[in-house]
C-alpha cells in the first residue's frame, strides 16, 4: 500500500477549512473549491438561506506561504453588496493593517471576533461600524 504526502495545495484547502470550519454553525457550507493548477487554493462557503458567501480566496502561491483575501457577498433582489474583510480591520480597534500578509488563523480570529453578526445576516457592516 502506497501512502501519499498531501501536496501544498491540498494542505492549503485542509487549512482554510479548519480555521473557518465554525461558520458552518452559522448556515454556512462549502459550495466551491478551487484547487486546480492554474488557481490557487481557495474555498467559498455559502449560507442560502441568506444568500450570503464568504470566500476565502488564495492570491499568492510560493514558499512563502499563501497570501488570502476574504470576501463576504450578500445578494437579494433589490441588491448586492460585497466587503473585503481587510477593509475593516481598523474599524475594529486591531493592530490588524490591510495590505499585510496574515495567517488564515488571525484572519480566521478577526472574523469571528467581530464579523459575526454580518454572517448571520442580522446587520451588514455599515451598521456594525455604527455600533
Amino acid at each position: 500500500m502506497v501512502i501519499m504526502e498531501f501536496n501544498e495545495r491540498e494542505k492549503s484547502l485542509i487549512e482554510i477549512l479548519r480555521n473557518f470550519g465554525f461558520i458552518k454553525e452559522y448556515g454556512y457550507k462549502e459550495y466551491k473549491f478551487l484547487y486546480y493548477v492554474n488557481a490557487y487554493p481557495s474555498v467559498y462557503f455559502k449560507n442560502y438561506q441568506l444568500n450570503q458567501i464568504l470566500s476565502i480566496i488564495g492570491s499568492d502561491f510560493g514558499s512563502n506561504g499563501n497570501e488570502y483575501s476574504i470576501i463576504i457577498e450578500r445578494r437579494s433582489i433589490f441588491s448586492y453588496k460585497v466587503i473585503d474583510v481587510s477593509d475593516y480591520y481598523g474599524t475594529f480597534g486591531t493592530t490588524m493593517i490591510k495590505g499585510k500578509n496574515y495567517s488564515l488563523k488571525s484572519q480566521a480570529e478577526f472574523v469571528q471576533m467581530n464579523l459575526i453578526p454580518i454572517l448571520k445576516g442580522k446587520i451588514w457592516v455599515d451598521e456594525l461600524k455604527r455600533k
